[in-house]
């Protein structure tokens, strides 16, 4: 794993073998405007595991040439200004995990749908009011966590995918009426303990 930690690293987009090379690629408080970066990542042929961390006050927005990654399994963004899902991610369908942490996003579209291997969702620490019922067609999704939502009330169990293994809604304001609902329409579903 190459991890870039508050480096100026703007010569790792450049063409060669070594960008070819890597397979897993971290980089947090990047003191670069990797908004810039856009084509270049294009050059991490073998990329599958994508992780960045920002400052709480970095102020731009990742390019969206990275959902033309075809090789990318996993993405992890934390503390973008994102109010909006990016639509980009939507194009991820090889995507098996996805990490949406410290942002503003409201909901998920209802294409979701499209990310068909998607397995670990995780949208944390943001402003999610409701789920989409296209949610339910991920039928490779197994573990769900919502934790740190608090404009999240209620959660409609058909929104939920019938493979589910585990919904972590741990502080969150869904209600305990709610919770029982969700518990009696899905017996098997681990709810209210830590996923991660």
């Amino acid at each position: 794993m190459l991890k870039l930690f508050n480096k100026k690293s703007e010569n790792l987009f450049e063409p060669s073998n070594s960008a070819r090379s890597i397979k897993k690629l971290k980089i947090v408080y990047p003191d670069f405007d990797i908004s810039l970066q856009g084509d270049k990542f294009q050059n991490f042929t073998r990329l599958e595991d994508l992780y960045f961390h920002f400052a709480i006050d970095y102020e731009c927005y990742l390019p969206q040439e990275i959902g033309d990654i075809t090789s990318l399994r996993s993405l992890g963004i934390l503390n973008l200004n994102y109010s909006v899902f990016p639509e980009w991610i939507l194009k991820m369908e090889n995507l098996e995990s996805l990490i949406i942490r410290g942002n503003n996003i409201e909901y998920l579209p209802s294409e979701i749908d499209k990310m068909k291997n998607l397995k670990k969702l995780r949208i944390e620490n943001c402003n999610i009011k409701t789920l989409p019922k296209s949610l339910n067609k991920l039928k490779k999704l197994k573990e769900i966590s919502l934790k740190d939502n608090f404009y999240i009330k209620e959660i409609d169990p058909n929104c939920l995918p019938y493979n589910l293994k585990k919904l972590d809604i741990i502080v969150t304001n869904v209600t305990d009426k709610n919770k029982n609902i969700i518990k009696e329409v899905r017996p098997r579903l681990k709810l209210d303990r830590s996923v991660y």
